[in-house]
């Protein structure tokens, strides 16, 4: 029996400017209060379920952040989409995600993609999933890498979160987020990351 293909991935180290990545992570330590349990989909809802997903959300996202870090996305769309394997779109919507993993932290296997009553609820579907990781020096975690899955089972790929670095993938394609050890305990020391997706209009 073949096995099955693994995701493309497309890798992308030092995407942000220097002065815009160190700016982002003043922003993100500056607003701990801002950051609260994350949620996972189910249905039309968003529920908090610690047994599928730990790790924290930043109210309010980006911030003034979000406008630069969209342009720099969109930019690479192009090249995304080649390394990806992906038909070149329009983007139709972008969604931001501002996170926070510390002690413990993890996603259990997902895809970023909505099925069912999730996907009547909107008009458009995630193409693109990507993750820009980003962290205070020295690091303070260890693990939290992304593992992507095989379709249809089986380990395809693990890869290690680097500070400034943008790693992407289809939606499509199962993934999660191995458990991280951060001993301080500290939000200072915590793994941080941009989620994005990008849409695609529904039909496109």
């Amino acid at each position: 029996m073949n096995a099955s293909p693994a995701p493309h991935t497309l890798v992308i180290d030092a995407f942000l400017p220097d002065d815009l990545h160190g700016r982002l992570l003043a922003f993100a330590l500056a607003r701990k209060a801002a950051f609260k349990p994350t949620s996972v989909r189910n249905g039309r809802h968003d529920v908090i379920d610690h047994a599928v997903r730990q790790s924290l959300r930043c109210d309010g996202g980006l911030g003034p952040f979000e406008e630069a870090f969209t342009a720099a996305v969109h930019a690479r769309l192009p090249e995304l989409c080649d390394g990806l394997g992906i038909a070149p779109f329009v983007i139709a919507k972008t969604e931001l995600e501002l996170a926070a993993h510390g002690d413990g932290g993890f996603y259990k296997v997902h895809f970023d993609t909505f099925t069912q009553d999730a996907r009547l609820a909107a008009d458009t579907d995630r193409a693109v999933s990507a993750v820009y990781y980003f962290y205070r020096q020295p690091k303070g975690f260890s693990g939290g890498e992304l593992q992507l899955h095989r379709f249809g089972g089986g380990l395809a790929e693990k890869l290690e979160p680097r500070d400034n670095r943008l790693v992407s993938f289809a939606s499509i394609a199962p993934h999660e987020v191995l458990p991280i050890a951060c001993p301080s305990g500290q939000l200072e020391d915590y793994r941080f990351a941009v989620n994005c997706w990008l849409h695609r209009a529904r039909g496109q």
